[in-house]
């Protein structure tokens, strides 16, 4: 751990406000033990400092990243950031700050590098289910999905979907996380969107979700079940967005 006087910093949750957070502790020389979002109750001890997004800082930091250390260390912390890893951004900081005086760490068994990616490997299992498990619904042409990860897998979701669905547009909403990814017109974004209040589907979605129900009944063979090994495969979690369980 650093030897600089350690503080509590407040962010806006974003990543680019995570690396202007970064740069504010190597240019103060402030070991940040704790980061806070606005909305979060700020109880701490050490000194408290709010950190403006600066997305010109942040790139700098980006920049740094690229150029100083390695692509292994850049996507470990990009990635690692989208985990729901408790307290993720001081592990990722430590991460950091490790590699910059110590040089790039690539050996899996370093603590520091180990539980970024233990919860990296959540968020990849993570999103290869939700590759197969999320649902769509058509409302007027657009297509409208929702989902509760832990993890926020739409950035790691928008590619395949993207490339899935050209010629569509469609939407899929993050629960946990309030935001959305949204594409049309062969452009994306992901936004933050606090709540989507869907109307009734109409009759030709309903015999849509009918017809893939019936699907999925008639495939099944009775004698086989085995609802276990369905849950480990496809977890109760997912189940109230699954239509054919539903």
């Amino acid at each position: 751990m650093s030897t600089w006087p350690q503080v509590s910093l407040v962010y806006d949750g974003s990543f680019s406000g995570f690396l202007c957070c970064v740069a504010h502790s190597f240019r103060d020389k402030e070991y940040p033990f704790y980061f806070f979002t606005p909305d979060e109750t700020q109880t701490t001890l050490y000194p408290l400092r709010e950190i403006v997004r600066c997305d010109a800082r942040s790139k700098q930091v980006y920049s740094l990243l690229k150029a100083k250390l390695s692509p292994f260390v850049r996507q470990v912390v990009e990635y690692a950031f989208l985990t729901c890893l408790p307290h993720r951004e001081r592990h990722i900081y430590d991460y950091i700050y490790a590699c910059a005086f110590g040089g790039p760490i690539h050996d899996p068994t370093d603590e520091r590098l180990f539980i970024l990616n233990k919860a990296i490997r959540h968020l990849m299992g993570e999103c290869e289910k939700y590759l197969g498990f999320v649902r769509f619904s058509d409302y007027e042409g657009m297509l409208l999905s929702e989902i509760s990860p832990q993890n926020r897998v739409l950035p790691l979701l928008r590619a395949h979907f993207c490339s899935r669905f050209p010629n569509e547009t469609f939407l899929i909403y993050d629960l946990t996380h309030k935001e959305a990814l949204f594409y049309t017109e062969r452009k994306w974004r992901i936004l933050p969107l606090e709540e989507l209040v869907l109307d009734s589907p109409g009759e030709s979605e309903l015999q849509l979700r009918a017809l893939w129900k019936q699907f999925f009944q008639s495939i099944s063979i009775e004698e086989r079940s085995n609802p276990a090994l369905q849950r480990s495969h496809m977890p109760k979690r997912y189940h109230k967005h699954i239509t054919e369980l539903n």
